[in-house]
């Protein structure tokens, strides 16, 4: 039975782009969140490039779909896409993970979708949801390439605000294409991937955020539409995995709402 302005109450639909270097944390990401979200998830989808990963029987244990992400409509193929290097780190695959989140709204049953991150844990009721309407945990941050790359996109500057990232994300697959279509008609000829792509600062090692980018221009279409949160986040090495009863308990003293065991390594 759908909500009133057409969101499902069924379940959403959860996307996890998958780096092969998370695969030891994310079946028990997957686990966290069949037990703390709210709404239930429906759909857990793990999409990732990694012959490891979709072949992962602790993953399709914990209920995940494995899907490739060569199987994503509406994005270049990793191999297509051009190499971005920056100070001499390749940043290819960090900008291809976020046309991913964007691009797997083709893929989406549920009139909202949830983006969560694979290394993080949800350890404590996590809502993204109230009455159709997404909840936005906020960080003080302030990135201004970002937003160089968000003006060059849509043609004006959003006032500041907190920031949007987090390790997890709402997204209305209606008003994500209405920004897909704002920012195709502003640059005639190009997709919206190819778009990005072609604006974002070479020289930079992080020119463009699909988190900041959606939700500043929500704020701007759409405002009322989502409520802020209060979840919090805390941060550990992925050896600290092993001991995560105690991390949790340390973490929920702090009032945190999910717990990620990080590894950097690419």
């Amino acid at each position: 039975m759908p909500w009133a302005d057409g969101h499902d109450m069924a379940g959403i639909d959860v996307f996890i782009p998958l780096h092969a270097k998370d695969l030891a944390v994310a079946p028990l990401a997957i686990t966290s969140l069949r037990r703390y979200l709210s709404p239930c998830p429906g759909r857990i989808v793990v999409v990732s490039e990694f012959p490891e990963v979709l072949a992962s029987r602790a993953l399709r244990r914990a209920g995940a779909e494995l899907i490739p992400a060569q199987q994503v409509p509406d994005i270049p193929p990793r191999a297509e896409m051009p190499s971005i290097v920056v100070k001499g780190q390749v940043r290819t695959g960090w900008y291809y993970q976020q046309l991913l989140k964007w691009g797997v709204r083709r893929l989406a049953t549920s009139a909202d979708y949830l983006i969560w991150d694979g290394d993080t844990l949800a350890i404590t009721p996590v809502q993204v949801m109230v009455e159709g309407q997404a909840v936005f945990d906020r960080r003080d941050q302030y990135h201004l390439p970002y937003f160089s790359t968000f003006e060059s996109l849509l043609g004006f500057q959003p006032g500041r605000q907190d920031s949007f990232i987090t390790n997890y994300m709402v997204f209305n697959c209606r008003r994500l294409d209405q920004l897909i279509q704002e920012i195709e008609s502003r640059h005639p000829g190009l997709s919206w991937s190819q778009t990005i792509l072609a604006t974002i600062d070479r020289t930079e090692m992080s020119s463009f955020s699909e988190y900041e980018t959606y939700g500043y221009w929500l704020q701007q279409r759409h405002p009322g539409t989502f409520l802020r949160g209060m979840g919090r986040n805390r941060d550990l090495r992925r050896r600290h995995r092993f001991y995560h009863w105690f991390n949790r308990r340390r973490a929920l003293a702090r009032g945190c709402t999910t717990l990620s065991y990080f590894n950097h390594k690419r």
